[in-house]
């Protein structure tokens, strides 16, 4: 709309998830910047199927409607009960760091 201010979306990728490839698969063009950016107080984890919340979520932008499936079960169907994953944890003593880029992809809201 005409007067109104645009918002943008960053995000911030380590590990593979900061490759400009894997980055390109996942939204389906080439982000428009990357910078290096740092996380205090969080860790590389690794996270597997156990440990995704099992519970419902709404729709996003429809609340009234529930998924029809839980995170973890889309996940362990897809990808099977042994899977493990890279997430990035908060440190309870905040002395960790974590290291990444913080992508602009390009999309709009």
């Amino acid at each position: 709309m005409a007067g109104e201010a645009e918002e943008t979306v960053e995000f911030f990728c380590y590990g593979p998830g900061a490759d400009l490839d894997v980055v390109t698969a996942e939204i389906g063009h080439p982000p428009i910047a990357g910078k290096p950016a740092v996380l205090h107080g969080f860790r590389l984890g690794i996270q597997g199927v156990e440990n995704i919340p099992d519970k419902q979520m709404p729709v996003p932008g429809h609340p009234e409607k529930m998924l029809p499936d839980t995170a973890r079960g889309i996940i362990g169907e897809s990808w099977g009960p042994g899977f493990e994953m890279y997430v990035v944890r908060k440190e309870k003593e905040k002395s960790g760091a974590q290291c990444g880029l913080l992508r602009n992809p390009t999309f709009r809201l």
